[in-house]
């Protein structure tokens, strides 16, 4: 007797595209379902308002997804946030950002 199985990765790419573009999913639908699950609107809200001086720069959603994607891949400061972002394209979808307009780590830490 045999069950039915429906394919874990996509049968279209090489094994080792098909295991990395899996990760890749996994990792970023964590970070989509954290956001969505914390309650920060309002927080994101009044950060949007205040703005007290400089430039407009980045989004503060993309900034605050962007932080915790720190967290969830386990950096060490704030410099190593924009290396991830620069490393990691689905990442950087995520959080909004092109890889020319990627924040600095001065930027996030005034964020």
């Amino acid at each position: 007797m045999h069950i039915g199985q429906a394919p874990l990765f996509d049968p279209s790419a090489s094994s080792g595209q098909r295991f990395e573009a899996s990760i890749a999913n996994k990792e970023n639908d964590r970070l989509v379902m954290i956001s969505e699950t914390l309650p920060a609107d309002k927080l994101i809200a009044a950060l949007e308002r205040e703005r007290l001086t400089g430039r407009n720069g980045h989004s503060k959603r993309g900034m605050w997804a962007a932080l915790i994607e720190g967290v969830l891949q386990g950096c060490q400061s704030l410099a190593d946030v924009p290396r991830l972002l620069k490393r990691d394209k689905e990442t950087r979808m995520v959080c909004g950002f092109s890889k020319d307009k990627i924040p600095h780590e001065d930027a996030l830490g005034r964020f």
